[in-house]
């Protein structure tokens, strides 16, 4: 995602007082959603292992684009196994049934920080551990 942004701001310093006022301040923007792949970081809570979710947020960057009740795969960074899973049908950035995935990686653990890939070309979910 892009964030393009112009700032135009109006100021007036009073040689006098030392003083610098802002007059105006004018902002105009756009967002651009031209990348496949979205990414962030989190750390693993105990929920999220001990039921096989990930809860990434409604308002995060993945979490935002994340269409509802959508079938995808989940992998561990550098490995070519991927496990099933399905983003809830109603609670935003929250995908579930990867409780095999956890199984497999049983050194994702609570507290465990990792980084979070979105490919949205191709519903795919990258985990690694950071």
């Amino acid at each position: 995602m892009n964030i393009k942004l112009n700032l135009s701001v109006e100021v007036m310093f009073n040689q006098e007082t030392g003083v610098t006022e802002v007059i105006s301040c004018k902002t105009q923007g756009s967002i651009e959603e031209d990348s496949k792949i979205v990414t962030m970081e989190l750390a693993l809570t105990e929920t999220q292992v001990k039921f096989g979710i990930l809860t990434l947020g409604a308002r995060s960057m993945i979490g935002r684009i994340l269409p509802p009740a959508k079938d995808l795969q989940v992998l561990y960074m550098g490995q070519d196994k991927r496990y099933p899973a399905k983003t809830h049908k109603s609670v935003k950035g929250r995908i579930d049934g990867i409780t095999s995935f956890y199984n497999q990686h049983t050194f994702l653990t609570p507290g465990s920080k990792v980084k979070i890939s979105y490919n949205k070309e191709n519903a795919l979910i990258s985990v690694q551990l950071i």
